[in-house]
């Protein structure tokens, strides 16, 4: 057995190597995009939705999270979905694909969208998160977001509260975490806003 499939083989499903391309998605990437959320979601967002984030939004950011070593061919593993207005970042979506969650990749989409906020003159962000889903709050913890205030009945299906979160001012992560931990946090969050 060579190195290259003992190493294969050692790999549980769904792992990836460090190969991972973040890339800023267009309309030729909508039916990836639209496949992932049906994936990852209960009430998923429109094909539509989509269409008007990637051409009709001008403050819009989406960004895909490809694995390139997929059958030679690059799987879209994740996305992240953003506005950038003026001096504030607002979190609307973020995806991982079942298998390929509790790896980081949420947390190197988020780490893409705040660069880039940073670098566009942002000084706060924002978004908001099912009060049930632990996971996505402490990653968004992980990342300096702070819970603020709460909105009744947000979600659908089923009906919850929503807790919005802020993180003022941006900037680095100020508390670096073993990899073993951050394993822990989990990759899905339902930042859905009504589409």
């Amino acid at each position: 057995m060579s190195g290259a499939e003992m190493r294969e083989a050692s790999e549980p499903k769904g792992q990836v190597s460090n190969h991972q391309l973040i890339q800023r998605a267009t309309l030729e990437n909508l039916d990836d995009l639209v496949n992932l959320e049906e994936a990852c979601f209960c009430v998923p967002w429109s094909k539509k939705s989509f269409e008007a984030e990637l051409e009709g939004n001008q403050f819009s950011r989406v960004f895909l999270l490809l694995n390139p070593d997929h059958d030679q061919k690059s799987q879209a593993i994740g996305y992240i979905c953003v506005w950038i207005v003026f001096e504030e970042i607002r979190f609307l979506n973020l995806a991982i694909r079942q298998g390929f969650r509790r790896q980081g990749f949420a947390r190197k989409l988020i780490r893409k969208v705040l660069d880039l906020a940073v670098d566009a003159g942002c000084c706060r962000g924002m978004l908001e998160v099912r009060e049930t889903n632990m996971a996505a709050k402490k990653l968004y913890e992980y990342f300096n977001f702070k819970a603020y205030a709460t909105r009744k009945s947000y979600y659908t299906n089923p009906t919850e509260d929503a807790i919005l979160m802020t993180l003022e001012p941006l900037g680095p992560i100020t508390n670096e975490r073993s990899e073993e931990h951050e394993t822990l946090l989990g990759s899905q969050t339902t930042i859905h806003t009504i589409s």
